[in-house]
C-alpha cells in the first residue's frame, strides 16, 4: 500500500471515529456532514470522497460489529445452545456498545426502508437476518439441528425479537436494559423455540 492509500484509510477512519464520538452526546439526526468533518479536522468536501451520506458511516459501524458473529459462532468450541446464547448476548451488546443514539439510527433506518437504501448490504436488519440464517444452516449441516429445522422462520423470529429488544431500549430512553432482556429471551423463549429441533 502506498502513502496515498494509507492516508486515505486514515482520513476515512477519522470520519468514522468522528461519528462515533459525536454520537456519544448527540442524536444521529442532529449530526450533519459539517459537524462530522469539523470534528475530524478535514474539509467538508472530503466527506463525499469516502461516503455518499452520513448514514453510510452508521451502516459501516453496524456491519463491522455484527458481521463477525458468523465467524465467532463457527469457530466456537461450545455446544450449540451455549453458542447461540453467546450470539444473542454479543448481538445485544453490539447495540449497547455504541449507545442509544447509534441504536436509534439503525432502528430508524430499518423502520423506514425507503430512506435511501439501495441494497441488502445497506439494510442492517436484512444483513443481520442473513447472518443468522447462515448460522442456522451451518448448524443443520453440522448436525446440531435436525434437517427439518425451519431455518428461515426461526432466523426471522429470533432477529425480530432482538430488534424488539433494541427498539424497546430506544423507546424507553435508555431505562430498559437490553442485555438483561437478551438473557431473559435466552432463558425462556429461545430454548423453548428450539427444543424440537435440537439433536
Amino acid at each position: 500500500m502506498n502513502k496515498r492509500q494509507v492516508n486515505a484509510q486514515i482520513t476515512r477512519q477519522k470520519l468514522i471515529d468522528s461519528v462515533k464520538e459525536l454520537l456519544k452526546t448527540n442524536p444521529f439526526d442532529k449530526i450533519n456532514v459539517a459537524s462530522i468533518t469539523q470534528y475530524a479536522g478535514v474539509a467538508k468536501g472530503t466527506f463525499y470522497v469516502y461516503f455518499k451520506r452520513k448514514e453510510d458511516i452508521l451502516y459501516e459501524i453496524g456491519f463491522k460489529q455484527f458481521d463477525g458473529l458468523y465467524d465467532k459462532f463457527v469457530n466456537s468450541k461450545k455446544d450449540f445452545m451455549s453458542n447461540l446464547e453467546d450470539y444473542v448476548s454479543t448481538f445485544i451488546l453490539g447495540f449497547e456498545q455504541y449507545g442509544i443514539n447509534v441504536c436509534r439510527g439503525w432502528i430508524s433506518d430499518v423502520l423506514n426502508p425507503n430512506s435511501g437504501n439501495t441494497g441488502v448490504k445497506e439494510n442492517k436488519f436484512l444483513n443481520d437476518l442473513e447472518v443468522l440464517k447462515r448460522i442456522l444452516i451451518y448448524s443443520v449441516e453440522k448436525g446440531y439441528l435436525k434437517k427439518k429445522t425451519p431455518v428461515e422462520t426461526l432466523a426471522s423470529i429470533i432477529v425480530v425479537e432482538l430488534y424488539g429488544i433494541a427498539t424497546t431500549w430506544c423507546m424507553s430512553d435508555g431505562k430498559f436494559v437490553p442485555s438483561e432482556w437478551g438473557k431473559k429471551f435466552c432463558d425462556t423463549q429461545l430454548k423453548v423455540m428450539l427444543q424440537d429441533y435440537l439433536k
